[in-house]
């Protein structure tokens, strides 16, 4: 780290990363140096409005020459392992959106190299940090409510008039559950901890994505009884 700013490195060009930069722009200590893309033309299209900010089409040379302090990786969900594998062995923490991984074998690839580099890593779980889920965390730590003995949740989003595909395609891992859903599985899991069984069912209907996910938890008073159901329903295009 120079002695005035923080550099990130961002992976991808698209309108998460867009929303990034400029959320950076309010860090008075922080910014974005740069951006790595598939095409150099639309690299240098995303850094049109950033000064001092370097383009790239290579991830070899975006990790060896940037000099960057920590890098942000905002691609479609099956690249989130490679590309931060990749970064972690270059010795750069690593905060990567959301979802993490889209499966356990990944996940469990990017925190063996974060631990293996001694290098920091961190999901891009923003809802975590907003000042109402703090004070939900606190109510219930206090124990203002007594033991939480299950958690029902519901996300639907209407997606018809979204020319998005990567949204909804499992094979960019896409769909209810793991792009959009994820931040109902992320609070259950703070809500109630880690999960020693996990049943979901899912199907795809025409127009329609539909996901329903049990867990039962080890916390509560009585585990057998605690358990989380997450209902996500998407209308598509």
């Amino acid at each position: 780290m120079s002695d005035k700013y923080f550099k990130w490195g961002i992976i991808g060009t698209g309108s998460i990363a867009n929303a990034f930069s400029k959320d950076i722009k309010y860090l008075e200590t922080h910014v974005v140096s740069a951006v790595l893309s598939r095409s150099i033309d639309t690299a240098k299209s995303f850094t049109s409005d950033k000064p001092n900010c370097t383009e790239y089409d290579d991830i070899d040379l975006f990790l060896s020459r940037s000099k960057v302090d920590a890098v942000y990786i905002a691609t479609p969900n099956t690249l989130h392992c490679h590309q931060t594998v990749r970064a972690l062995n270059a010795g750069k923490p690593v905060l990567c959106e959301k979802p993490f991984s889209i499966s356990k074998k990944e996940s469990d690839l990017m925190i063996a190299a974060s631990k293996k580099n001694n290098v920091a890593l961190l999901e891009g779980m923003w809802t975590r940090y907003l000042p109402h889920i703090g004070n939900i965390r606190k109510v219930i730590l206090d124990g203002k409510i007594g033991n939480i003995e299950s958690l029902s949740a519901f996300h639907h989003q209407n997606l018809s008039g979204i020319n998005n595909p990567r949204l909804w395609t499992r094979e960019l891992g896409g769909g209810s559950l793991l792009d959009l859903g994820i931040y109902l599985v992320s609070f259950a899991h703070m809500i109630l901890g880690t999960p020693f069984v996990v049943i979901t069912v899912t199907a795809t209907l025409s127009g329609f994505d539909h996901s329903v996910t049990q867990a039962a938890s080890s916390l509560g008073s009585n585990p057998v009884n605690t358990f989380m159901k997450i209902t996500l329903p998407l209308i598509l295009p």
